[in-house]
């Protein structure tokens, strides 16, 4: 009588596929620029819905929102740079001052619960 056997085995691959969107964007990214123009004047004939835009772009920067921006950068790079004087002057950061004070700043004096 012959003798059956089992026999399991896993094969695992791996694949890179390329959606068909993607190849259109791979495509369209690697045009020139006169290329690129004569395929949207294609796409805009063969299809009506599409529309060019003619607006032209907005590069309209709020000039207080700039100013604000920058304001807080300046701000952030003179704290900066305080910062390392401090640390350049004597090769470390200065230990925070603390004060001897002899007023009571205990829990029940701030909540009134005497």
């Amino acid at each position: 009588m012959p003798e059956l056997t089992h026999q399991l085995q896993i094969k695992q691959t791996q694949e890179l596929r390329l959606t068909q969107k993607q190849i259109q964007s791979l495509n369209i990214l690697q045009l020139q620029k006169a290329e690129l123009e004569q395929l949207v004047e294609h796409e805009l004939e063969a299809n009506p819905v599409l529309e060019r835009d003619e607006s032209p772009p907005s590069d309209h920067v709020n000039e207080e929102e700039l100013e604000e921006k920058f304001k807080n950068v300046t701000e952030t790079a003179k704290i900066d740079y305080e910062w390392r004087e401090e640390i350049e002057k004597d090769g470390y950061l200065p230990s925070p001052k603390y004060t001897l004070d002899s007023e009571d700043k205990s829990f029940e004096k701030y909540t009134g619960h005497e």
